[in-house]
């Protein structure tokens, strides 16, 4: 019996996954029974755009920053209505080695922690990281510093112990500001800078707005959570990745 199309695709990347040592194979369609030991992650939606790669890296990345990833190498499967596409991505190289010469990659992958635990909870929130000094100049403070007085320790978003206490203080007005080896500076802080083209061009909300803006006018990387439960990330005023 001849094999259809699509599993021969499905064969073809099993195969690659084996080959790679890949850690996981993403895929949005349902999947046969596929003898291996390689966790097959489903993504329930399937792409909207012609950039399937960026779709299979997004979708990768989410997967790997809640932990059904243990490592950083995945075979990719996509198409539209039907498998047409395999992808071999590396998760860390092609996420967060985009903010890697601004930030430590680490602080990334901690903030979008905390980030996407407040996905379900319908509210919004930003942290914007590094070039601490030029954001400080570009904002003002809402509100008390809830953070000023407590040691680095507790205020530091790369030890998990902390984020209970800072998941709290995101239902806070205005944003988070975090150094680049992730010290919260402060929390409750408003952006100045607010660009009107940015708002145009992207049809987003206040808080993207001026997360994009920050992050056009310093080095500074911005992680923002919409109430709708979009996480995206800034650099040089643009999104860089949407989960």
């Amino acid at each position: 019996m001849t094999k259809s199309r699509k599993n021969i695709i499905f064969e073809t990347a099993l195969k690659l996954a084996e080959e790679t040592n890949a850690d996981a194979i993403v895929c949005p369609f349902e999947v046969p029974e596929l003898d291996t030991k390689i966790p097959v992650i489903h993504v329930k939606s399937q792409p909207k755009t012609l950039d399937r790669s960026g779709y299979i890296e997004d979708a990768a990345i989410s997967a790997y920053l809640k932990g059904d990833i243990s490592g950083h190498s995945v075979v990719g499967i996509s198409g539209f209505g039907e498998p047409d596409s395999i992808f071999l991505v590396d998760i860390e190289k092609c996420f967060l080695g985009k903010f890697a010469d601004r930030v430590d990659p680490d602080v990334v992958r901690s903030v979008l922690n905390i980030v996407l635990t407040l996905k379900n909870r319908r509210m919004g929130t930003a942290f914007i990281i590094g070039d601490t000094k030029n954001v400080l100049k570009r904002s003002h403070q809402l509100i008390l510093n809830p953070f000023k007085g407590h040691t680095v320790e507790h205020r530091d978003v790369k030890k998990s112990e902390n984020w209970h206490v800072i998941r709290k203080f995101t239902q806070l007005d205005g944003d988070f500001v975090v150094d680049n080896n992730g010290i919260i500076v402060t929390a409750g802080r408003y952006i100045d800078s607010v660009s009107k083209n940015i708002q145009a061009q992207s049809g987003l909300g206040g808080r993207h707005v001026s997360a994009a803006s920050i992050t056009r006018d310093t080095k500074a990387v911005a992680v923002t959570l919409s109430k709708s439960g979009a996480v995206r990330v800034y650099k040089d005023g643009k999104m860089m990745v949407e989960l």
